[in-house]
């Protein structure tokens, strides 16, 4: 399989069934069917790889996500991905393979194909509904955008000199509140956010952000942010 597909330098493995339903009991059930690729692959040579990760794994924390950061996932998405990052961590230092987990946080910019509360939006806009219910909408996020989150997979997964756990996001924590609002305002919605219809969810944090230093630097080396 690997020599099929041309013995590619550097595989970046994003794929994931239902990443919008924590509770999906797909997680669990594929999450060997991902090592077992990926196993298959180092096997056959593959000696650079990136991984898609997420906040998830990390569980309840209040504040900044670095590398260091202790896991404990608190759903079935989270156990499943910070599983994957243990086992992949033993296989690639077993195989001398270059390992790197792309830990990825709150994505926007491609609303209208995913599940995110942004596409929920548009989907009650276009179904005329004039109001939206939501948390408090205070809870501190790292938001990215979808573009933004590409150049730094791109940038994260062919470089030499950061390995592991690697923080894709923006490094700025921002209300849940405030963006939902600059989304409506952004796309000219008439819907209106209605908050504390509902209450947060047991394992969401308060305020979660990831440490961005080293994207902010690969960013800064390539020359594609000011």
């Amino acid at each position: 399989m690997f020599h099929a597909i041309g013995a590619p330098d550097v595989c970046i493995h994003l794929a994931w069934q239902a990443g919008f339903n924590h509770q999906d009991p797909a997680h669990i059930g594929n999450m060997m069917k991902h090592y077992r690729l990926i196993e298959k692959l180092i096997a056959n040579g593959l000696k650079h790889l990136a991984v898609a990760g997420s906040m998830h794994e990390i569980g309840y924390h209040v504040g900044e996500v670095t590398d260091k950061t202790p896991a404990n996932p608190l759903n079935p998405y989270g156990v499943a991905k910070n599983f994957l990052r243990q086992a992949l961590t033993l296989l690639c230092e077993k195989n001398n393979v270059d390992f790197k987990w792309l830990r990825m946080y709150y994505i926007h910019g491609d609303d209208r194909i995913n599940n995110s509360i942004f596409s929920k939006l548009l989907t009650a806009e276009a179904e005329g509904k004039e109001t939206f219910p939501l948390n408090s909408g205070e809870m501190l996020y790292d938001f990215i955008e979808v573009s933004r989150l590409g150049v730094q997979i791109a940038l994260a997964s062919t470089q030499p000199d950061y390995h592991g756990v690697i923080n894709c996001s923006s490094g700025e924590p921002v209300a849940l509140r405030t963006m939902v609002e600059r989304f409506i305002e952004t796309n000219k919605l008439k819907i209106r956010p209605e908050y504390n219809k509902f209450p947060r969810r047991s394992y969401d944090s308060y305020a979660i952000w990831g440490n961005a230093d080293i994207a902010l630097a690969l960013e800064r080396k390539a020359g594609v942010r000011a």
